[in-house]
């Protein structure tokens, strides 16, 4: 009867056997028999359960040529996974040959790290094994430390019963996430449909394994999504924001895919990266920046860099670009010292020039791997500042020699030098000269003051001075008819720019807190960082106020030419039981993290659609602060317009019992200080509003979607359809929160898939 069973057994997984064989296997697993098999064998039965997986001990049979089955079926498989026992790595041919086939494909095989035998190999590497193989692969880091060739899990835990060694639960879990796709499904429903259709007299077998693999395949795709999204989530909480938005996407299905299968946790997923896309500055933004310039369109971010982890005399210096929506370094070219102080991004060209106190100029085209010399008939030294006008292919030079104007495709120098331009004992200033859009004149700090200057003909046309206050910046308006200056003492100046050619005198503006913003500019604030806005009349301010015992932080939006502050925002307060809610990176809304760093600024640029970014040129790091956190537009998180006050005056609680717990989920405490009160209208998603926070919750996952750190809240709606949240404080004012779709049923998985993709 075993052997019937047995053989029955063998009939019924012929047909999973032959798809297998013809079209590889999700997972191949490679080990050593003398000291590997209990491991593999246990983690061959704990990953069919939902993938199909290559084990020697039941797909190679008696008479089977081994070398050529192996190549075809290493090479099929989607992932090769080495059980890293001491024989495997030191003493198996056949392990070396499976790794060596897999990695003739150009992909990267997994090795699971069994009780430390991959350092205890290393330490004596045996040549023509694998072990010998890894340790010549190994890439030497700066610090000393090693990157290995391969991808590494580490097991020092999972064992089994009767002294057998298997694999622990967290090595199985993480397998299992790293498998994308479902390649052997899909080709075996491929199969399935084409015999369905050319061998009519085989429709009931072709329509039952059809069926199986559909099963299995919508299985897989959902398994895929749920990996994914666990990803997503974990990814956007430790603050790796362009890996997060990445899998947040792969969790969510395609208008072409075949299956429109998803799990459920891929919407929650995709909501809550896509309201944590603020989170802190980039990881890899560890350097010190010593300059940044914007392209005019706000979407890509140039920074020259210094890495002084090992101190000034071995620092490396580099020129980066960045993708400003995400945070995620696009790429980076190597410079000479020498060159590593100024970069000016000339968009026109897709290019960046830097510059030093050798005075080199270097330029470094996107598409280029390494810089080039840019060509001057003019001798520069000290070289501090660069500053471009794209539209008429000029850029202008601040060093030690003055200031002097080139053409970007002539390489010659246009007019005279402006020797008279000083920076000051500080060094340089941000922005401290900048050319008419005309292209005839510009406009540069001197000793005492500002001049503006037809560097043409070398003629001063005009001198402002301001007391005993230093100008640190200056910006001509778009249409070239006023010149805006900033002092050092953080207040800005304009000066109209007449038909003959002279200056008027210095007009001080004061910028006041707009209409309907009932706690900034009450009191003077005693910390100010202000920022031209390229392209636009406009100038960016961020304050910290004092307000009775706490701290407020405001931003300004303010047009110079109009002389009227556009918006006013309250980012937040620093009262003592919000401040670590607010500030910490533990718990509050990601966006605001980093306003932490305020006090600290030290020169900012922002674009015209309000991208701000910092870094203190005293020290490394830099604070990223991106459109998806500081926008004052109606599609950021600011005051609403046109809002009646009373339309969000009496909380809606939903739940029955505040006091009793929660709804269907763990995690979530009601109680007296915190009130459920709003619902979606598909009943998904909840709002809960609490004296230190707004958050958003998926009742469907029992996740946390969202969390926005507005003090004294104390109702909130959905509005439109439920593409927004309107919250109401106790000041009675109303804040509009966007969310990236509206959380209807429907399409709600492609509308947010559109939603991410949109986002760069």
């Amino acid at each position: 009867m075993r052997s019937i069973s047995r053989c029955l057994g063998e009939i019924w997984r012929f047909p999973a056997r032959v798809t297998d064989a013809l079209f590889g296997y999700d997972f191949f697993i490679s080990y050593s028999w003398s000291d590997g098999a209990d491991y593999a064998k246990s983690l061959n039965e704990s990953l069919r359960e939902n993938f199909s997986v290559h084990f020697d001990a039941e797909d190679y049979h008696v008479g089977n040529d081994l070398d050529f089955l192996t190549r075809v079926r290493v090479r099929n498989s989607r992932h090769l996974i080495i059980v890293a026992t001491p024989a495997a790595l030191s003493a198996s041919a056949w392990v070396r040959k499976e790794a060596d086939q897999f990695l003739a494909t150009g992909r990267i095989p997994l090795i699971v790290d069994v009780d430390g035998s991959v350092d205890a190999a290393l330490s004596a590497p045996r040549e023509g094994m694998l072990s010998g193989w890894l340790h010549k692969q190994r890439k030497v880091q700066g610090d000393g430390s090693f990157i290995d060739p391969v991808l590494r899990l580490s097991d020092d835990k999972g064992i089994f019963e009767k002294g057998k060694r298997g694999p622990g639960q967290d090595v199985i879990s993480k397998l299992k996430a790293s498998f994308k796709g479902a390649r052997v499904a899909k080709r075996r429903l491929r199969i399935v449909t084409a015999v369905a259709v050319t061998l009519f007299a085989m429709l009931v077998a072709t329509s039952w394994l059809a069926n199986t693999a559909y099963r299995q395949l919508i299985e897989a795709v959902k398994s895929n999504s749920q990996a994914s999204a666990v990803a997503a989530l974990g990814l956007n909480d430790s603050g790796n924001m362009p890996e997060a938005l990445s899998r947040a996407k792969n969790a969510l299905p395609s208008e072409s895919d075949m299956i429109q299968a998803h799990d459920p946790l891929a919407i929650s997923a995709a909501i809550s990266v896509y309201n944590g896309l603020g989170t802190g500055s980039s990881e890899e933004m560890r350097f010190h920046i010593k300059d940044a310039d914007f392209d005019p369109s706000g979407t890509i971010l140039a920074t020259v860099e210094t890495d002084v982890t090992e101190g000034p005399r071995y620092a490396s210096h580099f020129g980066r670009l960045w993708s400003v929506s995400t945070g995620e370094l696009i790429s980076e070219v190597s410079l000479p010292k020498n060159a590593s102080f100024a970069v000016e991004i000339v968009s026109s060209h897709r290019t960046a020039i830097f510059g030093g106190f050798a005075g080199e100029l270097l330029i470094w085209e996107f598409d280029q791997s390494s810089v080039e010399q840019f060509p001057t008939d003019r001798q520069l030294s000290g070289v501090s500042e660069i500053v471009s006008r794209g539209d008429l292919d000029l850029f202008a030079v601040g060093a030690s020699s003055g200031v002097h104007v080139f053409d970007f495709t002539s390489k010659q120098s246009v007019g005279q030098v402006f020797s008279a331009y000083d920076t000051g004992t500080s060094g340089k200033a941000d922005h401290s000269f900048d050319l008419h859009p005309e292209g005839r004149t510009l406009a540069a700090q001197i000793n005492n003051g500002a001049a503006v200057i037809d560097f043409i003909n070398g003629e001063i046309l005009c001198e402002l001075i301001h007391g005993q206050q230093r100008f640190v910046s200056l910006r001509f308006s778009p249409d070239g008819k006023h010149l805006v200056l900033m002092s050092e003492d953080g207040n800005i100046h304009v000066s109209e720019i007449r038909n003959s050619s002279n200056c008027s005198d210095l007009l001080t503006v004061q910028i006041a807190a707009a209409e309907g913003e009932y706690l900034c500019g009450r009191f003077p604030p005693h910390d100010v960082n202000t920022a031209f806005v390229d392209k636009n009349p406009w100038l960016l301010r961020i304050t910290q106020e004092r307000y009775h015992s706490d701290d407020m932080y405001c931003a300004y939006l303010y047009d110079w030419q109009r002389q009227e502050t556009l918006s006013t925002v309250l980012l937040g307060r620093n009262y003592a039981p919000f401040a670590q809610a607010f500030l910490d990176s533990d718990e509050p809304h990601p966006a605001h993290r980093d306003l932490s760093h305020l006090p600290r600024l030290g020169v900012s640029i922002a674009t015209q659609n309000l991208n701000l970014f910092s870094y203190p040129r005293t020290s490394p790091g830099g604070v990223f602060l991106r459109d998806k956190w500081l926008r004052l537009d109606p599609n950021g998180v600011t005051l609403a317009e046109n809002v009646s006050n009373d339309v969000l005056t009496i909380p809606r609680a939903v739940t029955s019992d505040p006091t009793s717990g929660s709804w269907d989920c763990t995690g979530y405490a009601a109680g007296p200080s915190k009130v459920t009160v709003a619902v979606s209208s598909n009943g998904r998603f909840v709002v809960v509003v609490e004296p230190l926070a707004v958050h958003i919750h998926d009742r469907e996952t029992c996740t946390q979607i969202g969390t926005w750190p507005i003090s004294m809240a104390r109702t909130a709606e959905f509005v439109g359809v439920d593409e927004a949240l309107l919250v109401m404080n106790a000041q009675r004012q109303v804040f509009r929160l966007p969310l990236p779709a509206a959380l209807t049923d429907g399409d709600l998985a492609q509308r947010l898939k559109k939603a991410l993709s949109s986002i760069r």
